[in-house]
């Protein structure tokens, strides 16, 4: 089991009438998360010949996730007309049974080099997720007032689904290190989740009954095909080494969302085209320069597309959006590497634009009642220059550092706004490793992420620094290791939104300086497999350890 800890702040307010009228929103809360997963593995490899082999492995599971938040709120105006507190109970309760079969083959033709893979997987599983908000009037020290009957709502989504994956690769070495390499992808997808959502009615019988909302109860089916078929090949060309690719893929979406009697429909039927092409050349032993051009797809989350509602507490919503689109990204970039020894120093600079930005934005119901959800931004634009470092001073003493800066442009249109911004961002990262005895080594490692523009505001800097240990016994079969995370609790996200007659400020923390103990042990030096990324994946478009992304 794991538990972490957070807190949030957030602060609004909604200008009317020229901002003669001023409504003021403030919330402070506190997280606590919970998960744990219980998971049986297992793996078989049949060796048909020398050259052929077949692994079979197998992992089913019982994963369960919980949050529970209590919040505080407090609603007034510059009229000193109202003023009203109150507070708030999140409480979320997630539970999956999963499945994973994979199957691969691996056949070595007689040159080196020249082999065949095809994986095939099948994954899935049920899913329930509860999430329980109570909300009570509160006096000016946030006790419960009596008088009150506590506001409660519960929503359940439950989903079942399975996912396959076909993968075909074939690698054939030609003459003079030339290398062609060909392949076949199919992902296929076909889930369903029904929501349900419920309030309670204290007035039915003496203890009150839970009573469906027919208004938002709602199916949403999802059903996708991505196939593709890619072939790259490796040459050299008037002392030119260089690398051409290309990937062709089609791909069919169909979402149906049923509520209250009504079909809605979104569909995708497209075909897509991904070239690539890298070209280097050696100065000399120790210096090469690169160039490169490269086309990639993010393709929304699935819980970026689902449009139900789900509350962080009475004034604060999130919804997905159906009519997203995938987006693109186009990348240039041209640098230069010296070598030195084991070690090695670059610099590059990059062009990147992104068209079909897929985009957080925040809206306001006539409520006051603040509304999270996604759209496509028209592009963003990034220009500039990163310096990297991969450096051993000593046999004991390693460095790898890396930091970027560059000018950052979004622009478009979100939801019913125009979006015109910009900055110039810094990122940079450094990771230090001791070698302290052959079987002892210790990491210190830190990153640092500026300012950025985002669609409506800015997203403040942060930054976070964590220590490793690890130590290996009995010849590395096991393995120690103490980890400390955000030494200093510095981990933070901070953001301010503007939108039409609002403003935006919110401000959340995790639980700093978590320590982590592991052991480990190793049989028969085994290795765990790791799956091959895949060419424009959907998780393209996380946000990392916070929730709630460019808000």
């Amino acid at each position: 089991d794991e538990t972490f800890h957070g807190e949030g702040e957030t602060e609004r307010e909604y200008y009317f009438n020229n901002k003669d009228s001023i409504v003021f929103y403030e919330s402070e809360s506190e997280r606590q998360h919970k998960r744990n997963r219980l998971s049986f593995k297992t793996g078989f490899d049949f060796y048909l010949s020398p050259k052929t082999t077949i692994s079979l492995a197998g992992d089913i599971g019982h994963a369960e996730f919980g949050r529970n938040e209590d919040g505080k709120v407090r609603l007034y105006n510059n009229l000193n007309t109202f003023d009203s507190l109150s507070t708030n109970n999140n409480k979320v309760e997630r539970i999956r049974d999963y499945y994973e079969v994979n199957l691969n083959l691996n056949h070595k033709f007689n040159n080196v080099g020249h082999e065949i893979n095809a994986m095939i997987i099948q994954e899935g599983g049920p899913s329930d997720d509860h999430e329980y908000q109570t909300y009570r009037q509160a006096d000016n020290n946030y006790n419960p007032l009596p008088a009150f009957n506590p506001e409660k709502i519960h929503t359940l989504e439950d989903g079942d689904g399975d996912e396959y994956r076909i993968k075909i690769d074939y690698t054939r070495p030609l003459y003079n290190e030339n290398k062609f390499e060909a392949g076949y992808q199919a992902r296929i997808d076909d889930e369903f989740e029904g929501y349900t959502f419920e309030w309670f009615d204290p007035t039915i019988g003496t203890s009150g009954e839970w009573i469906e909302n027919d208004l938002y109860n709602s199916g949403f089916t999802f059903k996708r095909q991505i196939h593709s078929v890619y072939s790259t090949y490796v040459s050299k060309l008037l002392g030119f080494d260089y690398q051409l690719g290309m990937r062709v893929e089609y791909t069919y979406r169909n979402i149906d969302f049923e509520q209250n009697g009504e079909v809605l429909n979104f569909n995708i039927n497209r075909p897509d085209f991904f070239p690539s092409i890298h070209i280097s050349k050696d100065l000399n032993k120790d210096q090469q320069l690169m160039a490169s051009y490269s086309r990639r797809i993010n393709r929304p989350r699935g819980w970026n597309l689902e449009p139900f509602l789900s509350y962080s507490d009475k004034y604060t919503m999130r919804k997905g959006n159906p009519d997203l689109q995938p987006e693109y990204i186009d990348s240039y970039e041209a640098g230069y590497q010296k070598r030195v020894g084991t070690s090695f120093i670059a610099a590059e600079a990059f062009y990147r634009i992104t068209k079909n930005k897929i985009t957080r934005y925040l809206t306001f119901d006539e409520a006051n009642k603040s509304v999270m959800s996604f759209d496509n931004l028209h592009n963003d634009r990034a220009l500039g220059t990163e310096i990297m470092a991969n450096y051993e001073l000593t046999k004991w003493f390693r460095f790898n550092a890396s930091t970027s800066i560059y000018y950052y442009k979004l622009e478009g249109d979100v939801g019913e706004e125009e979006v015109a911004n910009e900055s110039f961002n810094w990122d940079g990262r450094l990771s230090n490793t001791f070698k302290i005895t052959p079987n002892t080594r210790v990491q210190l490692n830190g990153f640092y992420r500026g300012p950025s523009a985002t669609a409506q505001g800015m997203r403040k800097g942060f930054w976070r620094s964590d220590l490793a240990i690890r130590q290996d016994l009995f010849k590395r079969s096991l393995s120690l290791s103490l980890q400390v995370r955000d030494i200093f609790g510095s981990m933070k996200f901070e953001f301010e939104n503007e939108y039409a007659d609002a403003y935006f400020h919110g401000k959340f923390t995790r639980e700093p300086t978590v320590i982590m103990l592991s052991l480990s042990y190793k049989i028969n030096n085994y290795n765990k497999k790791q799956r091959n990324g895949e060419y424009g994946s959907d998780e393209g478009n996380g946000e990392g350890d916070f929730e709630g992304g460019d808000f």
